[in-house]
């Protein structure tokens, strides 16, 4: 057993909103929001210089919309009582994006917050930061000109290598991609979005990551055109400068495809080259997964992957990266070798208790033991996001 295991199996007990949380070993799960949640949210995770995980999950309470927060520690325990982001908007994006702000967090979202008139009932994309986690201030201006924001079937966030924060986001019954370089005094921006228009229906589930060593920032979406040139996983480069569309190898078959549910999995390697994106090979089932060098025709096939869903992606240690997707009653997760080459053995955990549904997935695996969070529906019908964490192999 390797160091970085032996910590993940510490059990710590600590005081969570109103009753004691038991933070167990790699595959117990913990319920880490409150208020009413939906089949459609997804979480956005953050790693602090200080090894806590922060999520950021959409709820509504009291028929209002808005965004509350966890905080994790690196052995897998609940740090302090969840905090708010915003509260009482008539509604919010149901999957906001974090970014690193200095040592602390920037929240990428979009949503409606009050009458006309109300800066923030544009429906444009908006920021919110915070030092630690535990008190957030709303930006004052926008990352995006155009109010479609609120209604996007996907918004990507990432930053430049001097550190400006890019959105994205995209509709599914658009032909336009829209994506925006840096915070805008005026909301909306007064800057001019960017965009790309599309030949054919429909973009969907845009993501966004810049290479760590290049610099060079990837878009990458879900597109379910009617043709093989239009059906499947793109990506192309827009900053510093833009690139040729690119297709993922063999995303479709027969001219078909299986929409992703979720962001694209889009992910760069910490401290080396390369953005990889992760996604599902086979129609009308998925019998594989594919993880694809963004730009290149490297491919790789993730082990024991038939029939998977709700597909993620983030970095590890070291150039590795893991996969993260729920397949046959379970989820499960890989591990690549420092080369993105070949993958360790496959771990799966059973889902929380009472599991009827797993509709999305997020995970952090910075750190070595990979951290993952699920949109949950219980056999009562509550939606909620549980944490566990998976052990290194």
């Amino acid at each position: 057993m390797t160091g970085r295991q032996c910590a993940s199996l510490v059990c710590l007990v600590l005081w969570f909103s109103s009753g004691l949380v038991l933070a167990g070993p790699p595959g117990t799960w913990t319920k880490i929001s409150s208020g009413t949640g939906s089949s459609t949210y997804q979480a956005a995770l953050l790693r602090t210089p200080d090894g806590k995980l922060h999520v950021v999950w959409p709820r509504v309470v009291s028929q209002k919309g808005g965004y509350g927060q966890t905080a994790i520690s690196p052995n897998g325990a609940v740090s302090g009582k969840a905090t708010t982001v915003v509260s009482g908007w008539g509604g919010v994006h149901s999957g906001p994006r974090l970014l690193p702000d200095g040592s602390g967090l920037r929240l990428i979202f979009s949503g409606i917050k009050g009458p006309a008139g109300d800066p923030y009932s544009s429906g444009a994309m908006y920021t919110a930061t915070s030092p630690t986690g535990s008190k957030w201030k709303l930006g004052a201006g926008a990352l995006s000109q155009s109010n479609y924001a609120y209604a996007s079937a996907g918004t990507g966030a990432t930053l430049q290598a001097d550190g400006t924060p890019v959105a994205s986001w995209s509709f599914g019954t658009c032909f336009t991609l829209f994506w925006h370089a840096g915070l805008d005094s005026a909301i909306p921006a007064s800057t001019p979005d960017h965009t790309y228009a599309l030949a054919n229906c429909c973009n969907q589930f845009s993501s966004l990551a810049t290479d760590s060593v290049s610099g060079v920032i990837w878009l990458a979406w879900y597109s379910g055109g009617s043709t093989a040139a239009t059906n499947g996983f793109f990506a192309r480069a827009i900053l510093p400068a833009l690139g040729p569309k690119k297709k993922a190898p063999s995303s479709t078959t027969s001219g078909s495809s299986i929409l992703p549910g979720q962001v694209v999995a889009l992910s760069a390697r910490k401290g080396t080259d390369g953005v990889y994106l992760a996604y599902g090979q086979g129609y009308p089932t998925i019998k594989r997964i594919a993880l694809w060098k963004v730009g290149t025709s490297t491919v790789r096939v993730v082990p024991d992957s038939a029939g998977a869903s709700c597909i993620a992606l983030t970095p590890g240690p070291d150039g590795r990266l893991w996969v993260v997707w729920n397949a046959n009653g379970e989820v499960h997760a890989a591990e690549t070798d420092k080369d993105v080459v070949g993958f360790g053995p496959v771990s799966s955990v059973q889902p929380p208790p009472n599991t009827a549904s797993v509709f999305n997935l997020s995970g952090e695996g910075s750190l070595g033991t990979l951290d993952i969070v699920a949109d949950v529906a219980t056999m009562t019908g509550d939606y909620g996001f549980w944490h566990t964490q998976v052990a290194a192999q």
